[in-house]
């Protein structure tokens, strides 16, 4: 029989510790959620005229979702900094050897660090108050390389429809 042992847990400094929303809310006015209605009636007309109700059916799921997840309210979430890890919440730690880069984006209330992953991950992107923002950056300057970041379409496309 094998002894895996107990985990080691590790109890390390906080360097600094902040709290923010887990994403950037943008507030939605009924226009929004008529425009998507609209848009997938006319997606759903489509498909019945082509005779592609797979396709109907797909556009009927994702219209739900939009509306469900478009009047979804950020929870708000504590983040930490230490020596060996970033912290998010109290189930997800990532350490710092997992990420290649990071890129910040400096905005009105918050700012955006985006942390790029050695492995083939999606980004993770975390808001990070003003008033917290300097030490932050520093944290992240001693870690790890900054790099200059173009948006992808994808980010532009939300950011153009408010999601």
């Amino acid at each position: 029989m094998y002894d895996w042992g107990v985990p080691e847990i590790i109890h390390t400094a906080h360097l600094v510790t902040w709290q923010a929303p887990e994403f950037e809310h943008q507030e939605k006015g009924i226009s929004w959620y008529w425009l998507t209605i609209i848009a997938a009636v006319l997606l759903v007309a489509l498909a019945v005229w082509q005779r592609n109700f797979l396709f109907g059916i797909f556009v009927v799921v994702a219209e739900v979702l939009v509306l469900l997840w478009g009047g979804k309210k950020p929870r708000t979430l504590t983040f930490s900094l230490n020596e060996k890890e970033l912290i998010i919440g109290s189930r997800e730690r990532y350490l710092w050897s997992e990420f290649l880069n990071f890129s910040i984006e400096e905005r009105e209330n918050f700012s955006l660090v985006v942390l790029q992953f050695k492995r083939l991950r999606p980004m993770l992107h975390i808001l990070i108050p003003a008033a917290q923002f300097q030490e932050v950056k520093g944290i992240f300057f001693s870690r790890l390389p900054q790099v200059e970041r173009e948006r992808s379409l994808g980010e532009a496309v939300e950011e153009f429809f408010g999601l």
